[in-house]
């Protein structure tokens, strides 16, 4: 199994991988999510996909991850649609095979990752956010 082809079993979360800022992976569940096909954004660089804020908020965790100071993000942010409709994804940000940058890329949407009265991460976002560790360390080996 390739490095990129265990991506392509994640149905519920899409996930983009960038080498250099530019995108050179997308699973299926990317085109469901945002909108976008593998076509339409591979070799495209990275900001095509994040409203300028949301691109600004990326910047710091992607020169950390790059210069091998790990430092996850896990945030909401809005992602742009193909359609030019943003909407808010729950983002996970991680070190990938070959130099390479792993975003997970869940919509938000359809229940928020966070309550709106105490701040905290919902149980939902928990799940989530816990299935994709789960897969990287088991990619990973760790």
């Amino acid at each position: 199994m390739s490095s990129f082809e265990i991506f392509e079993t994640l149905h519920f979360m899409g996930i983009i991988v960038v080498r250099n800022k530019k995108i050179v992976y997308t699973n299926n569940a990317v085109a469901r999510i945002l909108g976008w096909s593998a076509a339409e954004i591979i070799d495209s660089p990275l900001s095509k996909i994040f409203s300028e804020p949301a691109f600004e908020k990326i910047q710091e965790p992607l020169l950390q991850v790059e210069a091998g100071n790990f430092k996850a993000l896990q945030s909401e942010l809005p992602c742009r649609r193909n359609d030019s409709k943003d909407i808010h994804c729950l983002l996970s940000l991680a070190a990938g095979p070959d130099d390479s940058i792993v975003i997970s890329v869940q919509n938000a949407e359809n229940g928020s990752a966070t309550d709106t009265l105490t701040g905290l991460r919902t149980r939902k976002a928990f799940f989530v956010l816990a299935e994709h560790e789960r897969t990287m360390a088991e990619r990973l080996k760790k």
